[in-house]
């Protein structure tokens, strides 16, 4: 009794967290990239996702803000990114997958900093398309 009475613990204990993870490619359409480049308002590195707040002015002057997903903290973690790696004031270019609900989402493919040559490939985004 004891051990089924541990076992429903541990699996309820894990369950906000896996429902408040998601699907990349439910949530993200990465066969149709799009590039955008801007300057970080903000950085939330965060699980599950780190998330960029980029403003982007467009070809009519006008800002808009975007919110970009970036790979799992742990996996930056893993890659020895912390929490500074990207800062408010960072010219980005960053190429990814855009928002299924046509939302200013972008899942981080491929970010580049100009100014210091830092580049960040994911596994998910081949070069070659």
């Amino acid at each position: 009794m004891k051990r089924v009475l541990l076992a429903v613990v541990v699996f309820t204990a894990g369950l906000p967290a896996s429902f408040a993870h998601h699907s990349i490619t439910a949530m993200y359409a990465e066969e149709s990239r799009i590039t955008l480049e801007g300057e970080v308002t903000q950085f939330e590195f965060r699980n599950p996702h780190p998330v960029i707040h980029l403003e982007v002015v467009g070809k009519d002057g006008i800002k808009s803000e975007w919110l970009l997903e970036w790979s799992s903290k742990t996996r930056l973690d893993s890659k020895g990114y912390a929490a500074n790696v990207v800062k408010p004031g960072d010219h980005l270019i960053v190429t990814g997958g855009p928002a299924r609900d046509d939302s200013k989402g972008l899942f981080v493919g491929r970010l580049q900093r100009p100014a210091d040559g830092f580049e960040y490939v994911s596994t998910r985004f081949p070069t070659a398309r």
